[in-house]
């Protein structure tokens, strides 16, 4: 009779079929040299292609090369045709890319969406489509000011490698950090002009002295985790409001006095990795410090909207970047530093 595939018999234990098995190593049947030899090359070759692999994906992650950058522009212009809005291009430079929508000439700074795609991307259509999203809602907007602008006008910071328009009034914060003034429609910011708030009748001065006092009614409904707490106060605290101005609130002149009481009146190591993040450890609390970088560097590479990836020394007399042995801190508060 002629015994196709396998048999019960093949997977049944000794006891059961009265076959014998190897009782030690030595008894299992050893392979050939060819097989051992052919068997290596096979593990080499996939061992160097996952590694290749995964330089390959780090270096996606490192940088958009060109190509991925062209990709992800002509991709963005075919979103804007499948939402019914001609898109023409004008110039392309970088991380800028200039466009006709709807009749209308609009600069569109990439750098963000660029990051995103190199670090996730599978989700690059998904990030495309958010950028279209949000570039359609600002056109949408119309261009005169409100006339509640006094109420809306926020500080907002950004980073120095951010593209600013033309006329934005900057104000340096920390090195590679600016101020400037925005108005909050409720699900973006839009950068002001100097002639923009000359139009509305506000000076640069005035403007950021406004922006400041509506930030700090603001902290009336900050939302705040406090994960770890002992019976000599906080540990570690972290703003949760995500309304964008999470970070912002460090320029607040009375964020030391408001704040360093709950980590008996130490000063404070502050983190502003991205615009919706701000972490808050005492600046004597080794462990928690260490917690508070990791958080830093982490959230800088991975959010949008990145500001600092190295914490901030907060004291009563003033801010400055933190190191292994800090510089004496900027002269002046916070307000004085605006």
């Amino acid at each position: 009779m002629l015994k196709v595939g396998w048999s019960p018999s093949d997977f049944l234990p000794v006891s059961h079929t009265g076959i014998s098995s190897p009782r030690s190593e030595k008894d299992f049947p050893r392979p050939s040299a060819k097989r051992v030899a052919v068997t290596n090359e096979v593990w080499w070759v996939l061992a160097m292609a996952g590694l290749t692999a995964l330089v390959v994906y780090g270096l996606l992650l490192w940088r958009v090369t060109p190509s991925h950058r062209t990709a992800i522009r002509a991709l963005l212009v075919q979103h804007f045709l499948l939402c019914g809005i001609p898109a023409e291009v004008l110039s392309e430079h970088e991380e800028l890319l200039v466009v006709r929508l709807a009749g209308r000439t609009v600069t569109l700074c990439l750098q963000q969406l660029f990051r995103r795609c190199a670090e996730a991307p599978p989700q690059t259509t998904f990030f495309v489509r958010q950028a279209v999203d949000a570039v359609i809602g600002a056109l949408e907007v119309p261009d005169a000011l409100p006339a509640d602008l006094t109420a809306r006008l926020v500080p907002l910071l950004v980073p120095g490698e951010m593209t600013i328009p033309a006329g934005v009034p900057l104000r340096p914060f920390q090195p590679e950090l600016f101020v400037v003034p925005a108005l909050d429609e409720g699900t973006r910011f839009r950068l002001l002009t100097t002639a923009a708030l000359e139009a509305a009748g506000l000076d640069v001065d005035t403007a950021y002295a406004t922006a400041l006092r509506n930030l700090d009614r603001s902290c009336n409904m900050l939302v705040i985790d406090a994960p770890e707490e002992h019976d000599d106060g906080e540990q570690i605290l972290r703003f949760r409001t995500l309304d964008g101005l999470d970070a912002a609130r460090v320029l607040l002149p009375s964020f030391f006095p408001r704040f360093s009481p709950r980590f008996d009146d130490a000063d404070l190591l502050v983190a502003i990795p991205a615009r919706d993040t701000l972490i808050m450890v005492a600046a004597d609390d080794p462990a928690h410090m260490n917690v508070l970088i990791w958080h830093a560097r982490r959230e800088f590479s991975r959010q949008a909207f990145p500001l600092l990836p190295v914490p901030l020394l907060v004291r009563e007399d003033g801010i400055a970047p933190w190191g292994e042995n800090p510089d004496p801190p900027l002269a002046g508060t916070p307000a004085e530093l605006l």
